[in-house]
């Protein structure tokens, strides 16, 4: 064979095979050192991707697992607030049955028993509005609201129904349907006329002007200095905007100078006029308070049609309509919903700028009865749980009495008042009769929702939360399967890998004294 003394092919490959053995020799160390069989994609692409898969999973169905978890915490705190209402409502039951024994009170103690009443039915208030759950109000009905289909979504914000104001109640599951308004919502406006040109255009004013200005939210009066441009008295109309709610623009091509609400329908506006006089004062066109109609299907399952919403000014924008009227009756004590029953509020859809309008809904929309407050307890977008729990208020309880229409539609009608028309209260006027139904009632509608409560929590909740710590622990050991690495394996690896580099050092010192062999021929 031929002799070389400036390439030597054994000592390069053998350093190439140490070389690839050390590499395997630091990999069996990176595992064995971590206690993880797959450190970077290259170990095992497949692997890794399942395994990540895996984890993402895992993490979801351990924080489903927490969701389930303040789930439980949240219909306890519920529960704990209706059992205070229920100690309530047996107390004042045991008041109604003292004021039936008229034969052993007289009406000092009739007054003492309807004090005693009012304070247990005011409490009940107190504690369903200050029973809460992370600042979400667990009693007042707030649970049990409204869902928009997608084509309402577009037009509207929320519909709203007030329980206290409903005596017919509200199917759950009930359709609703909501008419388009009767034409766009406007704006409330005042003009001021300057001959077409460049908002630049100097006011022709003598001296400085003072202009007082009243909107929605308030009073407040700019000054606009001698040599004024009309930009610049729309832009000291917009300085106050925030006091008066009044916005002003200026259109080039008319010369007309805009003032506007910043709140839809026929709300508060007054400009002018100026002293000395020459800037608005004209007369307002006021904005139109528009109507829509709803109809929806009450606790009984009848279909309760036409209730009309009006437009509210006050409201924050203009932008939420109620009803004024009650039903069916034309007058109180109304059977089916009282005034301010619902409260729709209208999605801003304009495009801010002065003159704009909203326009009404094109077409019908539909809401449900069915509400928006669910626990995710799952990884998966669709493992969600609705939780409703009706309104427990003193005004929503005991509507199941019938009794609206004799005036006694809730724990409420049994408080006294100075009306119109005036009412003493139920034991001191002799309606403990009508006052031991509605309790009764109450008692009833209370039990009912503890016990749609206790079943979410212990039939769904408790049994998914500990569904989801057996899947957990399952995914937890088929991950570790994927990702850690078999020690016991691994040594056995270590071992075979240490002897190669042992064995390839010593030939790499064996093939690095081959060249020396030429020194021998050249003796």
């Amino acid at each position: 064979m031929a002799i070389r003394i400036n390439y030597n092919p054994m000592s390069v490959l053998t350093h190439a095979n140490l070389a690839k053995t050390d590499r395997m020799m630091a990999g069996v160390l990176d595992r064995m050192s971590s206690g993880q069989r797959l450190r970077r994609s290259a170990d095992d692409p497949a692997s890794m991707v399942v395994a990540n898969s895996v984890r993402y999973y895992r993490t979801g169905v351990d924080r489903a697992q927490s969701n389930a978890e303040e789930g439980v915490t949240l219909l306890q705190t519920a529960e704990g607030g209706m059992d205070q209402i229920t100690q309530i409502l047996q107390r004042i039951r045991n008041l109604a049955i003292a004021s039936l024994s008229t034969a052993t009170t007289d009406p000092n103690q009739q007054e003492a028993l309807q004090s005693d009443l009012e304070a247990g039915i005011r409490s009940i208030t107190t504690i369903t509005t200050g029973t809460t759950y992370g600042g979400n109000s667990l009693l007042d009905g707030s649970l049990r609201d409204i869902t928009l289909s997608d084509d309402a979504k577009g037009y509207y914000r929320s519909l709203r129904p007030d329980y206290t104001m409903l005596p017919g109640g509200m199917q759950d599951g009930s359709g609703i349907s909501i008419a388009p308004a009767t034409g766009a919502l406007d704006k409330a406006y005042s003009t001021q006329a300057f001959a077409p040109g460049a908002a630049g255009t100097t006011i022709a004013t003598v001296g400085t002007v003072t202009l007082p200005i009243t909107g929605p939210k308030g009073t407040a009066t700019i000054n606009i200095p001698a040599g004024a441009s009309i930009d610049g008295l729309s832009a000291a109309i917009n300085s106050v905007s925030g006091l008066t709610g009044v916005a002003a623009a200026y259109d080039q091509t008319t010369g007309t100078l805009r003032a506007e609400s910043t709140s839809y329908g026929n709300s508060t506006l007054s400009i002018g006029p100026s002293v000395p006089a020459g800037l608005f004062g004209g007369a307002v066109v006021p904005g139109n308070n528009r109507t829509i109609t709803i109809s929806y299907t009450n606790a009984a399952g009848t279909v309760v049609p036409g209730v009309v919403l009006t437009q509210v000014p006050t409201s924050a924008g203009g932008l939420t309509f109620t009803n004024l009227a009650g039903g069916p009756e034309a007058v109180a004590p109304f059977t089916g919903f009282a005034p301010g029953a619902f409260s729709l509020t209208v999605k801003d859809t304009s495009d801010g700028s002065v003159g704009s309008v909203i326009s009404a809904a094109s077409i019908a929309v539909q809401a449900s009865r069915v509400g928006t407050t669910a626990f995710q307890i799952g990884a998966l977008s669709s493992q969600r749980v609705t939780v409703e729990i009706p309104d427990l208020r003193a005004g929503a309880l005991g509507y199941s009495a019938g009794l609206a229409g004799t005036g006694f539609a809730s724990l409420d009608s049994l408080l006294a008042r100075t009306g119109p028309p005036a009412y003493a209260g139920a034991f001191v006027a002799g309606d403990a009769d009508e006052a031991l139904a509605l309790i009764d009632a109450a008692l009833v509608e209370v039990n009912r929702a503890r016990g749609a409560t206790g079943s979410l929590q212990g039939n769904t909740v408790e049994r998914v939360m500990d569904s989801l710590r057996v899947s957990s622990v399952n995914l937890r050991d088929f991950e570790g399967i994927l990702r850690d690495v078999d020690m016991a394996k691994e040594s056995a690896e270590y071992a075979r890998v240490q002897v190669m580099i042992q064995a390839a050092t010593a030939m790499l010192a064996q093939a690095n004294q081959v060249p020396q062999t030429v020194l021998q021929l050249l003796k």
